[in-house]
């Protein structure tokens, strides 16, 4: 068999992730590739790890592509190898953030909300998971990114035996706690630098998913107690959220305080 060159590999790639991302966003495609060519999953996890010269975008074509594929994981079953290697595929790009666009970021978090939704056995650490995911709401300038972090975040923390299994070691997850905190501070302070150029109706869609996850937490007896050992100014944090004109703030934020066992004042809003 002949070689190829090293330009013609990149130059094909590209176009397999480029023309898969593009056909897969129809749910028929999605379904038909998944069960006619499988290892076209396993190509589109395998182009991460290259450093392709020349074309930029085919990371991103090949991240974006494997999150619509993800959407028909149950045509190649929930043991099929691609799916626990592209989760780890993902969640590395979230952790390596310097060598990725935030575009990337994006789609990686996007891709592993349409995974995880599907099977979510694929996050065998989540503890990996949300150290990973709750930086990015406080270091990435992007809003989409910050959102999609958050979103994340309210979806891994909504189930009990993921939240089980993240605080099951003993070190209590130090770094999701202080970065997820910080999030909370700098979102309960609307005036904040960091939410200067988001504007307000941003700021308070991200501090409502920002609660959302805590309400999430919070519903966990467990962690409950961890939160207010270590973090005991969240009451503080809570009682800035419900002095919000954002009646959906104020509401989640009193919810919240009742589970935590904290008092509830309400201002006239």
């Amino acid at each position: 068999a002949s070689s190829i060159l090293v330009a013609d590999a990149f130059k094909g790639l590209n176009f397999v992730a480029c023309t898969v991302n593009r056909l897969s966003v129809l749910n028929e495609n999605r379904e038909k590739i998944c069960k006619t060519a499988p290892a076209v999953v396993t190509c589109l996890i395998n182009v991460l790890k290259l450093n392709p010269e020349g074309y930029p975008l085919m990371k991103l074509e090949a991240i974006r592509a494997f999150g619509n594929l993800s959407l028909a994981a149950p045509i190649l079953g929930h043991d099929h190898r691609a799916w626990k290697d592209g989760y780890a595929s993902m969640l590395h790009v979230l952790t390596d953030t310097a060598a990725h666009s935030e575009d990337e970021l994006l789609a990686s978090l996007n891709a592993l909300r349409r995974l995880i939704s599907v099977y979510p056995h694929v996050v065998m650490q989540p503890a990996a998971l949300l150290n990973a995911v709750a930086p990015l709401a406080n270091v990435a300038t992007a809003e989409g990114v910050k959102l999609a972090s958050l979103q994340l975040l309210v979806q891994a923390l909504s189930s009990h035996a993921m939240v089980d299994r993240a605080f099951s070691g003993d070190d209590g997850l130090p770094v999701f706690l202080e970065q997820f905190v910080a999030s909370l501070n700098i979102l309960s302070a609307g005036t904040h630098p960091a939410l200067a150029i988001l504007g307000k109706g941003t700021s308070e869609v991200l501090a409502m998913h920002a609660l959302l996850a805590l309400q999430a937490l919070c519903a966990h007896g467990g962690f409950r107690s961890l939160l207010l050992k270590e973090h005991e100014n969240v009451l503080e944090l809570l009682n800035s959220f419900m002095t919000s004109s954002n009646a959906c703030i104020v509401h989640i934020a009193m919810e919240i305080k009742k589970l935590v066992g904290g008092a509830v004042e309400v201002n006239n809003i």
